[in-house]
């Protein structure tokens, strides 16, 4: 605007625009100077900024790095997490399996020799221990029965050497007589 108002105040238009000029050229060289005296200071920011770039680069590139061996101790801490929870869910079944097969066996042992069935157990008892007497009387029966008719065969000759009591002679019939047990 003050271009303008002083082109107006000038009378002659040749005048006028050889001040333009003039002028117009002034205040090119003086923003031309004011670049010129700038740039030094730009370029110092320039330098400024890119030292300070280049520190923000590794300072992100040092944090990268912590940040990848970090996750890569994370990834480790849990692995190991997961095989020590394997390992202590594979006890815990174990434990819990046996004390499972502890606690029927309990069971099992406590219906057996429970107090209610001790009467019965008893009387069990006595009846196979009366049984096995029984048993065994007649197998004595039995086995004596076989001694004489043995001895009822044998002969008179075999008698004698049998009333003798030589170890030998009575070593056959123990056989025979323990054969025929064995049979039965």
């Amino acid at each position: 605007m003050e271009e303008r108002n002083w082109k107006k105040s000038y009378s002659g238009p040749r005048l006028s625009e050889t001040l333009w000029k003039r002028n117009t050229k002034r205040v090119r060289d003086f923003k031309g100077n004011e670049m010129r005296r700038r740039l030094p200071a730009s370029q110092d920011s320039y330098k400024t900024l890119k030292f300070a770039w280049e520190d923000v680069e590794s300072d992100l590139k040092r944090q990268q790095q912590l940040n990848s061996k970090t996750k890569e101790l994370i990834q480790q801490y849990t692995f190991h997490i997961q095989e020590t929870k394997l390992k202590h869910r594979k006890l815990r079944m174990k434990f819990e399996n046996q004390l499972q097969q502890l606690m029927d066996q309990h069971k099992h042992l406590a219906s057996v020799y429970s107090p209610e069935r001790l009467p019965a157990e008893v009387e069990n008892a006595e009846k196979a221990n009366e049984q096995l007497l029984k048993a065994e009387e007649l197998k004595l029966i039995h086995l004596n029965h076989l001694s004489e008719r043995t001895t009822d065969t044998r002969g008179p000759d075999l008698r004698a050497q049998s009333s003798v009591g030589s170890e030998e002679a009575g070593c056959p019939f123990q056989a025979v007589d323990q054969d025929a047990m064995l049979k039965q």
